[in-house]
């Protein structure tokens, strides 16, 4: 079906607000009501932040629908797609969700929508490759992420969107900032893998360097993977950390996102340079906590291969204390 568009004007305003009476009342109505002035009033505000963004769509030179897209924050956002039901069934609104899917990818841009919980169209943002990422009480947000090529992409996707905290046994996502974060954690934790890093997009540098592992070895890099704890009770209050090392022409380099402090890709000779400064650096914040010199002495420094997924905290730490030994006064 040969399909066409025309731009969008404030007239268009009471169409708009029919379409949507036609295709979404039913489930806006179970969410909050349908209430048309509250409606009328949300579709102006939509077109005063977008109405060069969006276009009615036509067809024999008759309106059949509006959709809107646009570029913020250097991603893609698909607004609106609403075809007219007597325009429904012909794959107008697929065609058009692809072309700015292609778009996207032309562009090696991330492309994101939000609908409600109810929609029946989320099976079709789905199909297409959409994935969830996020949702609330009415929502939820979905996303096919653009391509992370370079160690840069991958820092920058991860700080943008990786957050800190951790999944527990129970199911629930402990945020960095609840109040049971730390009291919870050695309790509930379970390692999470790419895809529960992705979906929940909290983790800790645990999880975090999971996440980074798969995609250096998939980019086929050198990587070492290290843990460093002060090795007194599993649950002793001094933080531990672990952290990926990665190879490239003849340099090493720490990639850091979980410490927020030494975030970034840091340039090395080799990787006994590499672990002494990190080494030098975990000892500085250690002195913080007002560790004691004996304390310190019980530091140790772990190389470790990828373990399985969805072990506990203690499982964890077992795993990776029986690991090879890379401590500088070792």
């Amino acid at each position: 079906m040969n399909f066409g568009f025309r731009k969008c004007e404030y007239s268009d305003l009471e169409y708009i607000l029919l379409l949507k009476e036609l295709c979404m009342k039913w489930y806006i109505e179970i969410i909050y009501g349908w209430d048309i002035d509250v409606q009328r009033e949300f579709t102006k505000k939509e077109l005063d932040e977008h109405i060069n963004d969006t276009r009615i769509i036509t067809y024999n030179n008759k309106d059949i629908g509006v959709t809107t897209f646009y570029e913020e924050d250097g991603e893609y956002i698909v607004g609106l797609i609403i075809v007219h039901p007597d325009y429904q069934g012909k794959a107008i609104g697929t065609k058009i969700l692809k072309d700015y899917i292609n778009k996207a990818k032309e562009n090696n841009k991330t492309i994101r929508l939000k609908t409600y919980k109810l929609n029946p169209a989320k099976r079709l943002y789905e199909r297409l490759g959409f994935i969830q990422y996020m949702e609330d009480d009415t929502h939820v947000y979905l996303r096919i992420l653009k391509d992370i090529n370079t160690p840069e992409e991958l820092l920058d996707f991860m700080s943008n969107n990786i957050n800190y905290g951790y999944l527990g046994k129970n199911g629930r996502v402990y945020h960095y900032d609840d109040k049971d974060f730390d009291s919870s954690w050695y309790r509930e934790y379970i390692l999470e893998n790419s895809d529960d890093l992705f979906t929940n997009l909290y983790g800790n540098c645990w999880d975090q360097v999971e996440f980074e592992r798969d995609w250096f070895l998939k980019n086929g890099y050198e990587v070492k993977t290290i843990y460093e704890m002060v090795h007194l009770d599993y649950d002793n209050n001094y933080p531990s950390h672990s952290f990926l090392v990665f190879k490239d022409n003849d340099y090493w380099y720490w990639f850091e996102n979980a410490d927020f402090n030494n975030r970034g890709i840091h340039k090395y000779n080799s990787f006994e340079e590499l672990i002494n400064d990190e080494y030098n650096k975990y000892i500085n914040y250690l002195k913080t906590f007002n560790i004691t010199d004996l304390e310190l002495e019980k530091i140790i420094v772990r190389e470790f291969d990828k373990p399985k997924e969805h072990i506990s905290a203690s499982e964890y730490l077992d795993f990776v204390i029986n690991s090879k030994g890379v401590n500088p006064n070792e």
